[in-house]
């Protein structure tokens, strides 16, 4: 992924941060727009956020027998006029419209009310709020831009992670974890109650063979004060965000123009 982010408990035998390096992640079975199931476990996290109380049993409820979700018509409509600037080795989509379009300390912030403004957020403040930029940056971004019951267990992760690979790799205290290796290639969006959206953004990167494959990772956003900020996992660590995907999603939104270490 474009600077991946660094689990509290990788897997046994996997390097210790996949923002930087390659990671070892079970392959996610092609089962059509499944990543969509994980909305209603996610809502139980909403409701304290958005008073989704009755939504939930609705949702919980529903008979076998509902109508299925039809195919897509069209295949989607790429991601048009994106820049893109280099950070830690990855670059990173940016858009005029859609977002960041402003810079607090050492964040970024100000996106938009759509998908692309929530698949924007999602790829900005989830690298921001791992251990790979280092403290100086993700002190501010769990503080700030990461909410839910999880976030206090997460900022725990986090810090716990900087620490160990800096201690590993002998770097001075606060200082970045090191260059990134993935590339982000586009992302999936679906709508929650609330105006919340689940994003699942999908990248390239080299797995430990050096092989490159297909990463993904998967994170709710809420709607804050006018911007969007990230939910974190229930578990309390990025590692559960993150999966290996047989092959690019037909139905992915594609960067575009694609990343200059190339994209889609």
């Amino acid at each position: 992924m474009a600077a991946r982010i660094i689990p509290l408990r990788p897997p046994r035998g996997a390097p210790l941060d996949p923002y930087r390096t390659p990671a070892t992640y079970q392959v996610s079975a092609p089962r059509p727009r499944s990543w969509r199931r994980r909305v209603v476990g996610t809502l139980v996290t909403l409701v304290a956020l958005a008073g989704l109380t009755a939504l939930v049993v609705v949702l919980l409820d529903r008979s076998p027998a509902s109508a299925p979700e039809p195919p897509p018509a069209v295949a989607p409509t790429p991601t048009a006029g994106l820049t893109w600037q280099r950070v830690q080795g990855v670059y990173f989509p940016v858009s005029a419209t859609d977002g960041p379009t402003r810079i607090d300390g050492q964040l970024v912030a100000g996106f938009a009310e759509t998908d692309l403004g929530a698949a924007l957020a999602a790829v900005h403040i989830v690298y921001r709020a791992s251990a790979a930029p280092g403290p100086a940056v993700f002190g501010p971004a769990l503080r700030e831009q990461v909410v839910g019951p999880g976030a206090a267990d997460l900022a725990q992760a986090v810090a716990a992670e900087y620490a160990q690979a800096r201690d590993s790799s002998g770097l001075p205290d606060g200082a970045p974890l090191g260059e990134g290796t993935a590339t982000f290639l586009g992302y999936r969006v679906a709508d929650l109650p609330g105006g919340n959206r689940d994003v699942q953004v999908v990248e390239r990167a080299p797995d430990e063979n050096g092989v490159a494959q297909i990463y993904a990772f998967d994170v709710v956003l809420t709607r804050v004060d006018g911007d969007w900020k990230v939910v974190a996992p229930a578990s309390g660590t990025w590692n559960t965000a993150f999966s290996r995907l047989p092959a690019v999603p037909q139905d992915m939104v594609a960067f575009t123009p694609a990343s200059p270490d190339g994209g889609a």
